[in-house]
Formats: structure tokens, C-alpha cells, sequence
């Protein structure tokens, strides 16, 4: 195990994490008023952007990209305590327990579709530079 590898992700999840949190308080969800998930939903669309978009500087030769510890600080470690899969799978459950499975396809739907489509631009956005 590389220390300075394990401070960078500890130091990024923390940042990441800080981050999720401030923009949960800004857009709060309540699985009781039958509602998507607004935060959660941008917080993990917005991850998976940079994500891409680190991916293609990373292809592109992008000297910051090329940097290991780049990877383990941002993508490893801010990226991966900004977005969350766990709330979504949550709150989606939450959906289908409340008995609103149309909210949770749509939940569903627009975060996985979403992501991927986020991810693809980030990553044709950074293939450009």
C-alpha cells in the first residue's frame, strides 16, 4: 500500500463528501412528497461528467491527467465521495415502498441514462482539448 496514495483519496473522499453534503442541504429530499430526488440525481449526472471528462484527458495525454495520483485524489477520491450510488439505490427503494413505482422508473431512468450520457459528453468535451 502507497501512503501518499491513501492521503490523496482519504484528503479527496473528504472534499467530495463535503460537497454532496452542501448540495444536499440545498435541494433536501422527502421520500413523502413523492418527488425525485433533485440533489442526488444532479450530484451523481455532474460526477459522472468530470468522470468523463477526466477519462478523456487521461486518453488525450493530458499532462495533469497523466499524473497517478491525479486519479487517486479526484476521480478515486473526490468523485467517489461527491456521487453516491447507495442514495440513489435508497431513495429509489424508498419510491417503490411509498407504492410509486413510476417515480422510481423515472428515478431509475434519468440517473442511469443521464450518467452515461454525462459521462459521454465529459469524455467528448476533453477528446476536443
Amino acid at each position: 500500500m502507497d501512503v501518499v496514495n491513501l492521503i490523496m483519496v482519504m484528503t479527496g473522499c473528504a472534499l467530495g463528501g463535503g460537497s454532496r453534503y452542501l448540495v444536499e442541504l440545498m435541494w433536501p429530499y422527502d421520500p413523502g412528497l413523492n418527488e425525485l430526488p433533485i440533489a442526488v440525481i444532479g450530484i451523481n449526472i455532474v460526477g459522472s461528467a468530470l468522470a468523463g471528462t477526466h477519462l478523456g484527458l487521461t486518453v488525450t495525454e493530458f499532462p495533469l491527467a497523466q499524473v497517478e495520483q491525479s486519479n487517486f485524489f479526484f476521480v478515486t477520491g473526490v468523485l467517489g465521495g461527491f456521487t453516491t450510488f447507495s442514495a440513489f439505490s435508497l431513495q429509489t427503494l424508498e419510491m417503490l415502498i411509498d407504492g410509486e413505482p413510476f417515480l422510481a422508473l423515472v428515478n431509475v431512468a434519468i440517473s442511469v441514462v443521464g450518467g452515461l450520457l454525462a459521462a459521454a459528453l465529459g469524455f467528448s468535451i476533453a477528446q476536443a482539448v
